[in-house]
């Protein structure tokens, strides 16, 4: 790998600690393939660890937009006496051949290790976007959630600027008493023209699926975890199906959860109403297919990007109020916002748009109008302003 640091070259490192199929991911990817700062020549690495899960990697997606991710072998998602030593020790090496001028941290484990070695080496600008507060939800016990709270307390110092998706993540670190020198509040960018129509006619995708031309679909895309709520979505269905009898659960993704999930649809006779489609690339189209979008969630998300994508799609949707889920849906104005953890609230919620045209129409389109806050130009024209804050002005690159 050629070195960086070059004279008039600013190398930009990002680290993750996993490049499975989610939103931090693809915002990563993203933000590394789109920085242009200014009249610098900017070059932007992915180092990531090697774990992978049921619903894939984004590997291919980063080589077809020109990223070559370099693996931190020992950069394991679960904490290690073993591994995270050694993980510190590579991303210090890491560091070091490549002298890069920023070091952008994703994610908790990356975020810990990569902020504590990026001073360690002396890098002159340290960047951390947490993509979404861990306290909440992400650990199965309180010990647990409470160890990665006082160790984000411990480096939440050590970098210049911590970048938040939403107003909401920003309260949600505050209420743990995270305190960083500087926050800067970027949505994660969407390419909104990818999900503003589909590829192919809507009778074709429904006939593909083996959905009825009078089915109502509800529709899902993400992985299947258990974070991600998608249970109490299924938990939903009876009370959905005996007010719409013709409605259909879309469930696009796949997940170490997936079979758990096809065991409850059975168990409560919905399997049959209930289509699970796996991994997809053609999430667009999967989106055209659907009536409404849910996003049953009972962690804190960052932002969803999910969320943003189905209202390019004009979509209305059915969200809880977690996170930063209420900076991008509106109740009653691009969609409605329910409370976690609760099948009939979502059952309720989701027969009154798919009962109302009228309301799903308005709501559909105001989310169409307001999508663009969010869009892949508005995430990069922020970011790459605030990168050119930390550097000297062009004629010095």
């Amino acid at each position: 790998m050629k070195n960086a640091g070059q004279p008039g070259e600013i190398c930009i490192l990002h680290l993750i600690t996993r490049l499975i199929r989610g939103g931090a991911q693809l915002n990563t990817l993203y933000t590394a393939a789109h920085t242009a700062i200014g009249g610098c020549q900017a070059r932007s690495v992915v180092a990531t660890g090697p774990d992978v899960d049921d619903a894939g990697d984004l590997f291919d997606d980063a080589r077809a937009l020109g990223i070559e991710p370099v693996i931190v072998s020992h950069l394991v998602r679960r904490g290690s006496v073993w591994h995270d030593p050694l993980a510190l020790l590579q991303l210090c090496r890491l560091i070091r051949r490549l002298r890069p001028t920023i070091v952008h941290t994703h994610t908790s484990k990356a975020g810990f290790l990569g902020r504590v070695a990026a001073r360690l080496m002396r890098v002159p600008v340290v960047i951390h976007t947490p993509h979404g507060a861990i306290h909440h939800g992400y650990f199965p016990s309180a010990r647990k959630t409470g160890i990665y709270v006082r160790l984000e307390r411990l480096v939440a110092r050590r970098c210049d600027v911590a970048i938040c998706l939403t107003e909401g993540e920003k309260r949600d670190w505050e209420t743990v008493n995270v305190r960083h020198r500087r926050v800067e509040v970027i949505p994660s960018g969407v390419d909104i023209a990818k999900f503003e129509k589909p590829s192919r006619p809507l009778p074709e995708i429904r006939r593909e699926l083996g959905l009825a031309e009078d089915d109502r679909i509800i529709g899902y895309v993400g992985r299947l975890v258990e974070l991600k709520g998608i249970g109490y979505m299924i938990r939903a269905m009876p009370a959905i199906l005996a007010q719409v009898p013709q409605a259909r659960l879309l469930i696009v993704g796949d997940g170490e959860f997936r079979p758990q999930l096809e065991s409850l649809a059975r168990e409560l006779g919905v399997d049959e109403r209930t289509c699970f489609v796996g991994t997809r690339t053609d999430v667009p189209d999967m989106l055209a297919a659907m009536d409404v979008a849910v996003l049953p969630t009972i962690c804190a998300e960052a932002m969803g990007r999910v969320l943003v994508e189905a209202a390019a799609a004009g979509k209305p949707v059915v969200a809880t109020r977690l996170g930063g889920v209420g900076d991008v849906v509106r109740h009653d104005e691009t969609g409605l916002i329910v409370a976690p953890e609760d099948a009939d609230a979502l059952a309720v919620a989701t027969i009154t748009i798919l009962t109302d045209a009228e309301l799903a129409t308005r709501l559909g389109e105001t989310a169409r109008k307001q999508a663009g806050k969010f869009s892949l130009d508005e995430m990069m024209r922020q970011l790459n302003r605030l990168y050119a804050s930390f550097l000297p002005p062009p004629g010095g690159c």
